[in-house]
């Protein structure tokens, strides 16, 4: 709070603060106050009838100074990006090592002897999932092209059996994981988007050919329209959750805008969305706790899903 009242403008009212860090006004109005008690100099005065708040003071670097455990998560989240493959992996290293130069000599040896214990013994904990490669040069460019409002041309290789294909693309988003997407459809058409994997983009050039994306569209209501990162077809899903597992489904999110009714001892679970193999494999962690009521397609998926499992028995 220090550090936004310190910036050049009119300054802050309790209310602009209190929204920005998620409290009550009187909180922020309390806590102004009790910084005054403590020697800072916080101005008030009134524009348009309200109260602002700034002050003239630099923030001590004592404030700025990142904790122990704030590096030691940055580190972790890296070895995990690592691990996994990610193209983020550099950049959050990056970043670490930048932070770690921009401290005093004296406080970066006293933090690193604070961090040294939980990087060492703090990890992400690994689960399945495919191993691919990403090249972070692709990412780097990837963003280039968004923050320039710029296409891309990329060598995209739909499987291995299939050689790359050439295509000029407008970059609208990224999906960042384990395996990553480019969010991206062919430049000059009103074609659907599609998810371009990164590990299959073989190389990929800066074009300056514009990529018209329009201001109102977010990544966030593209993830509303499928389960994970898989598109197709949307459907009207229900589930039932059987007594016993009722509990437990009211902790998870199936789908960011799911609603569940109560339905006597069990549990509907209802959302619009594509993406059904990715939820049928998921549905097979809750065993006999979930029933799939529709749609049929579900239905059809999840037994395909059982029909292969059995073939590993």
């Amino acid at each position: 709070m220090l550090g936004w009242l310190s910036e050049p403008g009119p300054g802050y009212t309790a209310s602009e603060l209190a929204e920005r860090l998620g409290l009550h006004p009187r909180t922020i109005t309390r806590t102004i106050t009790a910084l005054g008690d403590a020697g800072f100099l916080i101005d008030d005065e009134y524009t348009d009838g309200v109260k602002r708040y700034r002050t003239e003071q630099a923030v001590s670097s004592a404030f700025l100074s990142p904790a122990p455990e704030e590096m030691a998560a940055l580190a972790v989240a890296a070895d995990a990006l690592r691990r996994d493959g990610s193209p983020q992996a550099a950049q959050l290293e990056n970043l670490q090592t930048k932070l770690g130069l921009a401290l005093r000599r004296n406080v970066r040896v006293r933090l690193d002897t604070d961090m040294d214990p939980l990087v060492r013994r703090q990890r992400v904990a690994p689960s399945p999932g495919p191993l691919v490669k990403n090249d972070p040069a692709i990412l780097t460019l990837i963003q280039s092209a968004i923050k320039a409002g710029t296409c891309i041309e990329i060598d995209y290789q739909r499987s291995p059996d299939v050689p790359a294909k050439n295509r000029l693309v407008e970059p609208w988003g990224l999906l960042l994981g384990r395996v990553c997407h480019l969010v991206a459809r062919d430049a000059g058409t009103q074609a659907e988007l599609y998810n371009f994997r990164l590990d299959r983009i073989m190389a990929a050039r800066a074009s300056s050919v514009l990529a018209p994306v329009p201001e109102e569209w977010t990544l966030d209501e593209r993830l509303t329209q499928s389960v994970g990162v898989f598109t197709g077809d949307a459907h009207d899903i229900v589930l039932r959750v059987r007594p016993h597992g009722t509990a437990e489904a009211r902790q998870w999110r199936f789908h960011p805008r799911q609603v569940i009714e109560d339905a006597g001892e069990e549990l509907l679970i209802r959302f619009h969305a594509g993406g059904l193999r990715e939820l049928a494999e998921h549905l097979f962690v809750w065993g006999d706790k979930i029933r799939i009521e529709a749609p049929e397609a579900l239905r059809a998926e999840m037994r395909d899903r059982l029909r292969l499992a059995v073939a590993a028995l």
